[in-house]
């Protein structure tokens, strides 16, 4: 073999030997990298708990690695690992991780769980997260009408309203609330405008039905029973 075939045959190995042992190093320094990028194709695949294994992998080598820590707390919640979820989330927001995603996340966790003064507590000291988001102030609202504060609710639906005027889960809830609290006459009027846009709002035309019959309207509140159950136009 001449001289210069040897030549290129050395300089061509000793590339590929420099490809492998770079690889096998940057696996070696990079192991979190490696694992969490599995676990994401996993997570993206839907294989939740193959994800859960190597996002877990991941943090053993990097435990303070913000991103798979979210992922992973993600991951919990789409395989309805929910206890682990609270768990690691509460973990999250103990060491200023993870922004309004992790709040958020561990709020609705909390709320889940039964723990409705946790959840109050936490959304009340970051209202700056969801002030503007009417979804997620009705969501407020519901759990202080469940640990009874109605003043604090009705204020908290108004204001979703008042940023989205369409929002029919806050009107619904709105008008229910102030049927409890004996304000017939502005209940029948919300229940009378869901009606009137969507005239097939079945939880509309029920609740109307409930609150006429409260008032003593029981001749109205028969026939919206009767609408519900089909038997007039």
């Amino acid at each position: 073999m001449r001289l210069e075939s040897r030549q290129y045959l050395f300089y061509a190995a000793s590339l590929l030997l420099m490809a492998v042992l770079s690889t096998f190093l940057y696996h070696q320094f990079n192991r979190h990298w490696v694992l969490f990028r599995k676990a994401e194709s996993f997570f993206q695949q839907q294989q939740f708990g193959q994800a859960i294994l190597f996002y877990r992998a991941s943090l053993a080598k990097d435990p303070n690695n913000e991103n798979a820590m979210r992922h992973l707390g993600d991951a919990y919640l789409a395989n309805g690992d929910f206890s682990e979820a609270l768990v690691l989330f509460e973990e999250i927001v103990q060491k200023r991780l993870g922004g309004p995603h992790a709040l958020l996340k561990l709020a609705r966790l909390y709320d889940q769980f039964g723990q409705v003064d946790k959840a109050i507590d936490l959304y009340s000291r970051h209202e700056n997260l969801w002030s503007t988001n009417p979804r997620t102030m009705t969501h407020v609202a519901d759990l202080f009408r469940r640990v009874g504060e109605y003043a604090k609710a009705e204020s908290l639906y108004r204001q979703a309203l008042g940023l989205d005027p369409n929002a029919i889960d806050a009107k619904l809830k709105l008008a229910e609330l102030l049927s409890w609290m004996k304000q017939y006459d502005p209940s029948i009027e919300i229940y009378q405008q869901i009606l009137q846009a969507d005239p097939g709002n079945r939880p509309a035309r029920i609740g109307l039905a409930r609150v006429l019959s409260w008032s003593g309207r029981l001749p109205e509140a028969i026939e919206q029973y009767q609408r519900v159950l089909g038997e007039t136009q």
